[in-house]
């Protein structure tokens, strides 16, 4: 009996310390994890196709109308008139007025910040979603390595509960009841290796990693140690959020787009310049200086200058111009909603994160501690034959509820930071 007690209190120990996972050293960071993703997602990494394009579209808005060289000529020989033949080359140069061209190529300016302030806000949400998913893989990996653990334990406990009951050390009901929790640990093992294999596959889809690609991260929950100041923070997401940038640039351009459609309808200019040849023979006969005859023939040679001025009213692009003011609304509406909200989000992703770190703080001091202080006389007091076995495994119990419980409030924790910073719209460190 001493002997089996002895051995049960050393694997009490063992399992004491031994409690808590360790990290994977040489396995990716939560840093690590977003800028693979930020460098593997193809459809994060398609925004960077779309400033490409905006920067291609700028180049061609910097592209005047082209130029135009134009030759006629006429022939009378198929309608057997050889006598006539002339021929004319033009050369036209339209200029474009009211600095249509200025403002097309400041819309096109606008496009490409645009396109970047949208790949930036991109960037925020797939930090985010790495960081998440992250959190709940490391979260229930943790959890899976405690439920090993407790088994175990529990089985441990209930062979050496079996030798008891063959001796007439204790009832047949201690060993049942110690089934009974087995079978219970067990399933509950087998809900928390499914959310690890969602956890991880998710993981992967948001870095893009195939599914039977493996991969391996870090097992720390821990955020950084910092201390920030909610108005500061409610400052620094209204002159960083990208996605508020974006509707700011949105608007801008949308009031460009205005401007740029209100001188549409002016007309452009189009200067030419015209050299013509002719030349007609006719049937009569004329002398030539020496006496001589000769078919008379009619050479002649011109240059001419012209403008085009095409006419235009203002109402032929009213509905261009209705459309930008429209749009320009629009994003000015959206802006105005956004900056009001802002602030709401900030300080509620702040009060989670003070509260996360508040559930945290109390598990590490007070609970943790706590309950490995009853477990520990508690093993005293079985030892002097004062409690029965399955006072101890309740014991025990409670406090692997509250290691699972500390590590959800870890996670939350990492959680409602990377929701601050999401939420300020970047890194904070």
């Amino acid at each position: 009996m001493y002997r089996q007690a002895l051995a049960l209190s050393a694997g009490l120990c063992l399992f004491m310390a031994t409690a808590w996972p360790q990290a994977v050293l040489s396995a990716l960071t939560p840093d690590q994890l977003v800028e693979a993703a930020i460098a593997r997602n193809r459809n994060f990494l398609s925004l960077k196709e779309r400033i490409a394009e905006a920067q291609g579209l700028l180049k061609q808005a910097r592209v005047g109308p082209g130029d135009t060289l134009e030759f006629n000529g006429l022939a009378g020989q198929p309608f057997g008139n050889a006598a006539e033949d002339s021929f004319s080359l033009s050369y036209s140069h339209t200029f474009e007025t009211f600095g249509k061209r200025a403002k097309r190529v400041a819309v096109a300016e606008q496009a490409v910040a645009l396109a970047q302030a949208e790949f930036d806000d991109r960037r925020r949400s797939v930090s985010f979603a790495v960081r998440s998913r992250y959190a709940d893989a490391v979260a229930d990996q943790q959890k899976l390595a405690v439920l090993d653990r407790l088994l175990n334990v529990n089985r441990e406990y209930l062979r050496l509960t079996q030798a008891r009951v063959e001796k007439g050390d204790a009832a047949p009901l201690e060993a049942d009841l110690l089934r009974v929790e087995l079978n219970r640990d067990a399933a509950q093992r087998m809900l928390t290796e499914g959310r690890v294999r969602d956890a991880i596959l998710q993981l992967k889809a948001v870095v893009d990693v195939p599914s039977t690609e493996a991969i391996s991260f870090s097992s720390s929950l821990k955020p950084p140690t910092v201390t920030f100041d909610l108005p500061h923070l409610k400052s620094l997401a209204l002159g960083k959020r990208p996605d508020l940038i974006a509707l700011r640039i949105a608007g801008e351009q949308a009031a460009r787009e205005t401007k740029l459609a209100e001188v549409a309808t002016k007309p452009n200019i189009t200067l030419s310049g015209q050299y013509s040849h002719a030349d007609t023979a006719f049937d009569q006969l004329g002398l030539t200086q020496a006496g001589a005859l000769v078919p008379i023939r009619d050479r002649s040679d011109s240059v001419g200058l012209g403008i085009s001025i095409p006419l235009s009213r203002a109402r032929r692009n009213r509905g261009n111009i209705e459309a930008a003011i429209a749009r320009q609304s629009g994003a000015g509406l959206r802006r105005g909603y956004l900056e009001s909200v802002i602030p709401t989000q900030v300080e509620a992703a702040y009060q989670r994160w003070r509260a996360a770190q508040s559930a945290a703080d109390v598990f590490t001091k007070d609970v943790i501690d706590q309950s490995e202080k009853n477990l520990a006389v508690m093993r005293q007091a079985y030892n002097l034959g004062e409690l029965r076995l399955l006072d101890i495994l309740n014991e025990q119990r409670r406090l692997l509820d509250t290691e699972l419980s500390y590590i959800d409030a870890q996670a939350e924790l990492f959680r409602s930071y990377a929701e601050l910073e999401e939420a300020t719209g970047g890194s904070l460190q």
